[in-house]
């Protein structure tokens, strides 16, 4: 009778096989730093050169630089903006400021005025300043304060009912300037005749660009001659025949 041996193992060889503890050779990680690398060595890198780029009162321009910080030191302010680094940099042309708001007394901010003569932060409720370097002024008011302090030699103030200008406008001046909405101008008909007049340059016959295109315009004008001496031609011969044939 023949016997399998068997597939499983038994007890013996079990109990027999070494374990392997934390200290085994085969479970140690090795060492992946360098004990002596300079990395090891004191960082002295060079400094990141924060702090104020601009004082207070000094013009700055969009996109000039303010303040460089890490965290929010100072808070962007009036026209001023903030980059992810925290650095502020302006976003219009003024005058730097720094200054507390009364509505955020731990904040300190960083605005730019548009104006050397403004302080910041605007009051609440005030009028909008405008950012295009202008202000907000009675345009007509001001157009009256002008033609008024203009020293007129000849000044001559009257009311026409005709002549193209309308019933009951103004006309001043020599010139027939016209009273529009406050504010005096030109009359119509002159401001039509603005840029009319054609300036003629005199013929210099030692250019010789200026020779070549006097050839050619007279050339021109003897080919259009020529046509309309043969159609003048034609139609004196077509008068003839039709007087010919009447005669008969």
């Amino acid at each position: 009778m023949h016997l399998r041996p068997s597939i499983r193992p038994s007890l013996l060889r079990v109990a027999a096989r070494p374990t392997l503890t934390a200290s085994h050779p085969a479970l140690t990680r090795p060492a992946t730093h360098k004990a002596s690398r300079p990395a090891n060595k004191a960082k002295d890198g060079p400094g990141k050169r924060l702090g104020a780029k601009k004082t207070a009162g000094t013009f700055v321009r969009p996109g000039q630089i303010i303040y460089r910080q890490r965290g929010t030191l100072w808070f962007p302010g009036e026209n001023c903006d903030m980059g992810r680094d925290h650095t502020i940099h302006a976003a219009q042309p003024g005058y730097v400021r720094y200054y507390k708001d009364p509505d955020y007394p731990t904040r300190k901010y960083i605005g730019v005025s548009l104006k050397k003569e403004w302080n910041l932060p605007t009051p609440p409720g005030a009028v909008r300043r405008r950012r295009l370097g202008m202000e907000l002024v009675d345009y007509y008011e001001t157009q009256r304060s002008k033609f008024e302090e203009a020293n007129w030699s000849k000044e001559l103030e009257m009311v026409k009912t005709g002549g193209g200008i309308g019933v009951g406008v103004k006309v001043k001046g020599e010139d027939g300037q016209v009273e529009d909405k406050g504010r005096w101008r030109s009359p119509n008909w002159l401001i039509g005749r603005v840029g009319t007049k054609e300036v003629v340059k005199a013929y210099d016959p030692t250019n010789p660009w200026l020779r070549w295109q006097r050839r050619v315009k007279a050339k021109k004008y003897a080919v259009r001659m020529r046509g309309s001496k043969s159609k003048i031609a034609g139609a004196k011969a077509k008068a003839a025949k039709k007087a010919k044939k009447a005669a008969k």
